[in-house]
């Protein structure tokens, strides 16, 4: 062989190693950029599917205000006549006669009643802590603002509150930060 031979097939060998190994290395890269991009969408899907989530439950949450403000006045309704109750129970057994009979009303009953609108009350409100504070979390500064907007008791805020807090929801729904 000559050494014009050698040149060229070394020369050959060089090329065809360097252009296996550039298109490892660029294929590679570009494997690596379509492996972040996947991922990338893949947890966006994951923010959005929860977004929508939180957003479906405060709607739900929302329409439960009536309920909430009812079962207030139940249990303010329980509370009094639970009072008259034991105070006629007491002003009865002071003057040690019959006229408890006369006090009407059931102690016990009246206190499951007032004990079960409380843990009604109680569920609900901690339905609706979560799920303003996963919105906080899941969503933007605007959703956070229209949380904070609804005032100690959320259940009070009004119609008008809890629909700029959907829309803010909205509007933030497809918003990802970079």
């Amino acid at each position: 062989m000559t050494r014009a031979e050698i040149f060229v097939a070394t020369g050959t060998a060089v090329l065809s190693f360097s252009g296996a190994l550039l298109g490892v290395y660029w294929g590679s890269r570009l494997e690596e950029s379509n492996w972040k991009n996947k991922f990338v969408l893949e947890q966006k899907k994951v923010i959005l599917d929860r977004r929508v989530e939180l957003m479906e439950r405060s709607v739900r949450l929302f329409n439960q205000a009536p309920v909430v403000i009812g079962l207030r006045g139940g249990l303010d309704a329980q509370k009094a006549l639970l009072d008259i109750t034991i105070n006629c129970l007491k002003g009865a057994t002071v003057a040690k006669s019959k006229s408890a009979q006369n006090c009407g009303g059931n102690a016990n009953a009246e206190s499951e009643n007032a004990e079960r609108f409380a843990k009604e009350i109680a569920k609900l409100n901690g339905e609706f802590s979560a799920t303003m504070s996963l919105a906080s979390v899941y969503f933007g500064d605007e959703v956070r603002n229209s949380v904070k907007a609804l005032g100690r008791d959320p259940w009070s805020a009004g119609s008008d509150a809890y629909q700029k807090v959907i829309d803010a929801m909205g509007r933030e729904l497809n918003f990802f930060p970079n």
